[in-house]
């Protein structure tokens, strides 16, 4: 109690009939050390007095000002010291004490140091309302975390937020709730509403994170990530960097850079999601120094920053792809490990299409679909589609092979530079994609994928011009150095048509399959051999008998369809089978004695090999 303050003493007839005693208590009510202690000596004053028990004059006396200490009260506002805002908390005493309230049972305490509400935040993606809890405890400073609206208006979720370090067990938490839910709503027009996102690219207000006053609210392991993208060092001192490789004879890196750049257009533009891989398995050449360079246009290059592992699995593809939202998803050293050639034919297709799985919720109903319209930049040292890749994982990736020779003449100064300026040359890019100014990108698109179409397959070609479209623009807004890429340059990186055709390069592969095992057939009868009979050859007439078993064996080893191969092979006249029409194959008499059911395969002949030696690639 303040020594200043003079202790006031009241007669009988005022304990019984006035209301002065309670008043002077209901007066020091926000002063709950004060206000306990005067109310014990005026109990006992009473007492003394003869007047009995004056706690019930005193409960009414509350009653009848509890409507008024509900209403937006200025002289009962928040008092906490450091304050971000001053909220009116009605019936409750917020100091630096704590927040209590006064019940008729007395004063409750809600929570032992200060906490409030400080922000409003609403998702411009899902419209998912969180709140901004500020709290201090002992004599450390304010802090601040964000909570999903249905934590803090759960009793039993709310506890979560002891992980934080405030105080709340199962005993105090539907107070605590009562009272953020209580001092929100009271002070709705005072606490401040503002935008988040949980991931970066384009938005109904914009591209992320380069609107004004948008603040992050995703999952917590891609903060650091977004966090990442910002403006570091100079503009000027990237450009020394970079323009040598864009003047460079490395076309493959100087795709890769164009990529970076594409994928801010691949929305706007209604394009597709595409990888642009640059691949070598010759060491030293900066294949990851090259990576950097492509990640230092939207943010910090540093491994685990903007730059990250492959994650392996679907999921995690999802999850990362729809994060970076339009931004490229940059993977270091992806590698195929074993036989996964058809698991990573699947994640290509899944990534291309821009869109995550639907699933349930654990919680019922389903989760929130992940969607990205952006590019990925991969390294490795080996081409990211395979021979049994289907056309349509081939389509979707430019595998851009890097050669032997170096990139960089100094790989770690350009490190250097990379890590120490970033973040300029996206801004500036995205910044200049005004409605005008796209259509002008989308001409210069369409032109290149005119060019393109004649000898590539439409969707290389609608990725590739999208490629070629950003880095002209990229030139003419940033580098000013007239060493943007051409159709011509880029057209060896693309598939043909015939390239693409699963069954066609299925054909070509098992040709050399047999050409390459012919101790496996035309075994003599009665002669013993060490290794497996796979069949015969007949090659008057140009005919692989290969053992049904061996052929379905060899197929699904090296990832193909053998039925749908099949298919084509009858449809193209590549294939013998017996008259019954039953089945895609032939009883057939082997050399060595066996019969057996076997796929009869016609071979090229001369004139036919040279027809397929003509539509090789140089």
């Amino acid at each position: 109690m303040s020594e200043q303050r003079q202790q006031p003493h009241f007669t009988a007839e005022q304990y019984r009939h006035g209301v002065e005693p309670y008043e002077y208590l209901y007066s020091i009510i926000n002063n709950p050390r004060e206000h306990a202690q005067e109310k014990a000596r005026l109990i006992e004053e009473s007492k003394a007095l003869k007047c009995g028990d004056i706690r019930p004059f005193y409960k009414a006396y509350l009653e009848t000002q509890k409507a008024g200490r509900f209403r937006v009260d200025q002289e009962n506002s928040t008092q906490f010291t450091g304050q971000e805002l001053s909220l009116d908390c009605g019936q409750y005493d917020c100091t630096d004490d704590g927040v209590m309230a006064w019940t008729n049972q007395g004063p409750v305490t809600i929570c032992p140091h200060p906490i409030m509400p400080t922000k409003r935040i609403i998702n411009i993606d899902s419209g998912e309302c969180k709140t901004e809890i500020s709290f201090k405890r002992g004599n450390g400073g304010w802090r601040k975390a964000i909570f999903d609206k249905s934590v803090l208006s759960s009793a039993q979720k709310i506890v979560q937020l002891a992980s934080q370090g405030i105080a709340v067990d199962s005993e105090t938490a539907r107070g605590l709730v009562a009272y953020l839910s209580w001092i929100e709503n009271a002070n709705y027009s005072t606490i401040p509403e503002i935008k988040s996102v949980g991931r970066l690219g384009w938005t109904a207000f914009g591209f992320s994170p380069y609107v004004k006053d948008l603040i992050f609210d995703g999952m917590e392991q891609y903060r650091q990530a977004f966090q990442a993208v910002r403006q570091h060092g100079s503009l000027e001192a990237w450009l020394e960097a970079v323009k040598p490789i864009r003047a460079g004879r490395n076309v493959a890196a100087r795709a890769m850079l164009a990529a970076s750049f594409a994928s801010a257009l691949v929305e706007p533009l209604h394009a597709l999601p595409f990888i642009a891989h640059g691949w070598s398995n010759a060491s030293s050449i900066g294949k990851t120094v090259m990576l950097m360079a492509c990640g230092s246009v939207w943010a910090n290059p540093s491994m685990g920053e903007y730059i990250k592992t492959f994650n392996s699995t679907s999921v995690g593809l999802e999850m990362i792809a729809g994060f970076y939202g339009s931004l490229p998803v940059c993977l270091d050293e992806l590698e195929l490990k074993g036989n996964r050639q058809q698991d990573f034919d699947t994640m290509i297709y899944q990534y291309c299409q821009g869109a995550g799985k639907i699933r349930g919720s654990k919680n019922g109903g389903l989760q929130r679909v992940a969607t990205w319209r952006n590019c990925a930049i991969s390294t490795g040292e080996d081409p990211l589609t395979g021979n049994s890749s289907k056309a349509g994982a081939i389509n979707r990736v430019l595998d851009l092979n890097c050669g032997d020779v170096p990139i960089f003449d100094n790989p770690k100064e350009c490190v250097r530079i990379f890590m120490q300026n970033y973040g300029f040359a996206g801004r500036a890019f995205v910044e200049t994609l005004t409605e005008e100014n796209l259509a002008m990108i989308q001409e210069m698109r369409d032109g290149f994928s005119a060019q393109l179409e004649e000898q590539a397959t439409d969707k290389q070609a609608g990725s590739a011009s999208l490629l070629l479209a950003a880095d002209a623009w990229a030139d003419a807004v940033i580098f000013h150095d007239g060493n943007s890429l051409t159709a011509n340059e880029l057209l060896p990186y693309l598939q043909t048509k015939a390239e693409t055709d699963v069954n066609q390069r299925c054909y070509d592969w098992l040709v050399d399959t047999i050409a390459g095992n012919v101790s496996h057939f035309n075994q003599a009868k009665g002669q013993t051999y060490s290794i497996e009979a796979w069949g015969d050859i007949d090659e008057e007439k140009s005919l692989a008998y290969i053992i049904k078993s061996v052929f379905d064996r060899i197929m699904s080893a090296e990832g193909y369809s053998g039925a749908g191969f099949l298919n084509w092979c009858r449809i193209k006249g590549y294939l013998q089978s017996d008259n019954d029409g039953k089945h895609l194959g032939k009883v057939k008499r082997l050399k060595n004695g066996a019969l057996a059911r076997c796929i009869c395969i016609m071979l090229p002949n001369e004139d036919r090999f040279t027809q397929v030696q003509e539509g090789w690639p140089e």
